[in-house]
């Protein structure tokens, strides 16, 4: 290459014209680094976490802000803070927090329709690179060791830092992205301070990131520590200065309590976060292998990062500046040490755990790991004896090594062909098999089921608008998640549901009222009891046709029971005997004043039970060509035949799915107990279905039998039959009636004839009030999921009144924060023009 001919501001980049050159080479490698996407029109939407969640999310909160906007613009400014159709009925502000609420740049889905939703996640995920380069930047001029006009080596190190292995394996999920802005930002706020300067820009920040998202705002709070820990450890910082800092986060933090307060309350009870995870002293060798392989490489697997150590992949350049750093600089002290304490915390898993708000291990926190090393790649370019043409050179090398990195990781061989296109996005989400359910027309309330096939349309009860009984995303209720827990249902996560199971009881007790199944004969048999009335309502979605069966035995939004049963009683019984409970009784947790009845003696009516021991450990290899085991069922009729499994174990990356019926594919989620949250619970119950005719036995096939590792199947016969349906006439006779659904509001009426315990089939939560014939009333958890109302004989009006926990208090601290702030700003104090280095350079 013959530089003679090469502009000088491309040799000789200043301060002066940096940001325009940054933007415009930043377009020229992004586009080669993206390559294969645009080549084969593939957006950064993966099937999984992205599909399931992040699309949707973003999709769904487009649609929010344009209900909330129209609504001011007729007159109406209540904010909805509750949707019914997010799961069960969720809370819409700790919901979404952790996705898209409350992040400046995904407001811009206001301005864009559903169906070009992937084009903004694309367009997202690199404006949030393209400003991560910006910040890094930023950073680096506002330190006195980049004081020279030629801004090559802080261009360098933005390129380090842009295009790293971080970016490589979370493109997917656009959010994760945001610490790579918020870090350097946050750490410019600190210089500021230390340097007695003005703490208007860390506050501002602190919100920024607190608001954005609490879960990476916890673990960009340890990483300013450590930061932090480092200044003060090779300066003399004076008490003061420390105090002032702490109470200027603290400030920030009170600016962001109006969704960080709601969310912290939520946390506090989520079961998620109270989950005992095994966390081991050390990794397994592989891990280690890995991590330090791509260290100056490509990741190997997109789809498989348990731990997230491989989410380097730096330019061999930054592996050179750093062995540079520590032979040839004796300076520095403060930055060689937070690299070596980040380096070792890499490989120690509980830093992972501690890193990631003691719920799993996961090292997300690498994004910081990604700044230092870049950091420390600028720092040597910038201190070399160089001239300006080799640095030149040098910078050309790092862009065609992150060019090659992204060549090599995204070919067509290899991951590309793994990102979906805008077309099939959109498509799984809005031509699921649950487009049928707004054709229905039924004004009622209701929720809908269907046999759990994938987790791609898990959440889209959000966006086609039903009730459903699947979701899965961070933050849930802890009372759903006690009632799968209860009745055993099957799921892979804390923070997922798959659905009932196909359980008639479990079903009724809801309120779900249609079921929608492939028209396949083999498929028939999982409707549950009572679904013998087709809909004319099929459609087609990914090869198959699919048709709404209404259920005969459906009930109300709100029922009745005349008796109750406590807690304490409640948890001596298996879970086949508690689903029995909850066609005879109320469950809540303590007794009721003697104007109401207790369930003395429940009548439960499972029977021939029998336990099949056969410990089958697959994980040694002998049975990977036997992957089917038999096991025989009971020969009853009128049925609902349970499997329970116990003693099962899977030890593999992520999740195993075991078919109980290849043909029609209906699957049992087995999950590795070390990794997001995920449950490892031992055992569980399957419906293998509703049966009116004799069955002799089953198979269970399994795709991943080297990983899996079983005790033995109990099989149970529950009877479904004419008692079944007696009790639904008991619970509907008194129901209440639905008179009008508003923003946060439910208005209803009913007219007892005597005492009863009134159920609202909705998820139990602090957030609502009940005001009952103008008074309000104490609303009680029942049935461990939902609440209840217990009333005497007479006519009720009752309007139900939901307003998200904590949000008026956090509402009043950022109020406070925001006075503080202004009256801060308005001080105005003297400001010094440059921050003095503190020595972490």
């Amino acid at each position: 290459m013959n530089l003679k001919n090469t502009p000088h501001f491309l040799l000789y980049p200043s301060k002066n014209n940096y940001f325009r050159l940054y933007t415009f080479l930043f377009l020229i490698a992004a586009t080669l680094f993206f390559f294969w996407h645009i080549l084969n029109q593939k957006t950064f939407i993966l099937p999984g976490d992205a599909l399931s969640q992040h699309y949707p999310f973003l999709m769904y909160y487009g649609k929010y802000l344009r209900s909330i906007f129209f609504s001011f613009l007729s007159g109406n400014f209540a904010i909805p803070v509750y949707d019914f159709n997010i799961g069960y009925g969720s809370d819409i502000i700790t919901t979404l927090n952790y996705y898209v609420l409350g992040d400046p740049l995904t407001l811009l889905s206001f301005f864009v329709p559903s169906k070009y939703c992937s084009y903004l996640y694309v367009f997202l995920f690199v404006l949030r690179l393209y400003l991560a380069g910006i910040a890094f930047s930023f950073y680096c001029f506002k330190t006195s060791h980049f004081k020279n006009e030629n801004a090559l080596p802080v261009l360098t190190g933005s390129f380090c830092y842009v295009f790293s292995g971080y970016t490589l394996l979370l493109m997917y999920v656009p959010l994760f992205l945001n610490p790579l802005i918020y870090f350097p930002l946050l750490l410019i706020g600190i210089e500021k301070i230390l340097a007695d300067s003005k703490p208007i820009f860390f506050i501002m920040m602190v919100f920024v990131s607190l608001i954005s998202n609490f879960y990476f705002f916890y673990i960009l709070t340890a990483m300013l520590f450590v930061w932090t820990t480092a200044q003060a450890f090779y300066n003399s910082i004076k008490i003061r200065v420390v105090f002032n800092l702490i109470f200027y986060y603290v400030v920030g933090v009170c600016c962001a309590a109006v969704t960080f307060i709601p969310n912290f309350i939520n946390l506090l009870q989520s079961v998620r976060f109270n989950i005992k995870i095994p966390v081991d002293a050390l990794y397994n060798a592989d891990v280690y292998k890995n991590a330090f392989l791509n260290f100056i490489t490509p990741p190997s697997n997109l789809l498989s990062i348990p731990y997230g150590l491989e989410m380097t992949g730096f330019p061999v350049i930054s592996l050179m500046s750093i062995i540079v750093l520590f032979v040839q600089h004796p300076r520095y002290k403060a930055l060689k040490s937070i690299f070596v304490l980040l380096t070792l915390c890499a490989f120690i898993p509980f830093c992972g755990y501690a890193f990631t708000a003691f719920s799993y291990v996961s090292n997300r926190w690498m994004f910081a790991y990604s700044f230092v090393v870049s950091l420390i790649s600028a720092v040597v370019i910038e201190n070399a004896v160089f001239s300006k043409k080799i640095k030149f050179w040098i910078f050309v090398f790092v862009v065609a090594n992150v060019v090659f990195n992204s060549f090599y990781f995204f070919n067509k061989n290899r991951h590309t062909h793994h990102f979906l296109t805008s077309k099939e996005a959109f498509s799984v989400l809005n031509n699921s098999k649950f487009q049928a359910v707004p054709f229905l027309k039924d004004k009622s309330f209701f929720r809908v089921e269907s046999i759990f096939e994938d987790t791609a349309s898990i959440n889209n009860s959000m966006i086609t608008k039903f009730k459903g009984t699947t979701f899965y995303f961070s933050s849930t209720n802890p009372y759903v998640s006690r009632f799968i827990e209860h009745l055993e249902l099957n799921r892979i996560s804390t923070v997922m549901s798959s659905g009932l199971d196909s359980r008639a009881m479990l079903g009724a007790i809801s309120n779900v009222k249609y079921f929608i199944i492939p028209n396949n004969p083999t498929y028939a048999k999982f409707l549950p009891y009572g679904y013998k009335s087709k809909i004319n309502s099929a459609v087609s979605y990914n090869k198959k046709s699919y048709s709404v069966y209404k259920n005969a035995f459906a009930l109300p939004f709100g029922y009745s029971y005349s008796c109750y049963i406590t807690y304490e009683e409640f948890n001596k019984l298996s879970a086949i005997q508690k689903q029995q409970v909850f066609m005879q009784a109320a469950v809540l947790e303590n007794q009721l004043t003697e104007d109401f009845n207790v369930l003395k003696k429940p009548i439960f009516r499972e029977t021939n039970t029998n336990t099949f021991i056969f410990k089958r450990d697959y994980r040694t290899g002998t049975h990977k060509n036997n992957s089917v085991l038999t096991f025989p069922l009971i020969k009853n009729k009128n049925c609902e035949i349970y499997a329970r499994f116990y003693g099962t174990s899977y030890f593999g990356d992520t999740y195993a799915l075991v078919s109980v019926d290849k043909e029609a594919n209906k699957e049992i989620l087995y999950s590795f107990p070390k990794y997001l949250g995920i449950i490892g619970k031992q055992d569980f119950i399957f419906n293998m279905s509703y049966y009116d005719k004799n069955k002799i036995s089953t198979k269970l096939i399994s795709d991943k039998t080297d990983n899996i590792s079983i005790d033995g199947v109990e099989t149970i016969s529950l009877p479904i039959d004419n008692r079944f349906e007696d009790q639904i006439r008991d619970l509907k006779r008194d129901c209440l009636k639905v008179v009008h659904e508003e923003i946060n509001k439910i208005k209803c009426r009913i007219n007892l004839t005597e005492n009863k315990i009134i159920l609202f089939s909705v998820p139990y939560s602090k957030g609502w009030k009940a005001v009952v014939n103008g008074k309000e009333r104490k609303l009680l958890n029942a049935n461990i999921m939902f609440m209840a109302l217990p009333l005497k004989a007479g006519k009720y009006e009752i309007e139900l009144k939901y307003l998200t926990p904590g949000l008026k208090m956090g509402i009043l601290f950022s109020l406070l924060g925001f006075a503080i702030f202004t009256k801060l700003l308005i001080k105005n104090p003297k400001a010094k023009k440059h921050i003095v280095n503190r020595g972490c350079l």
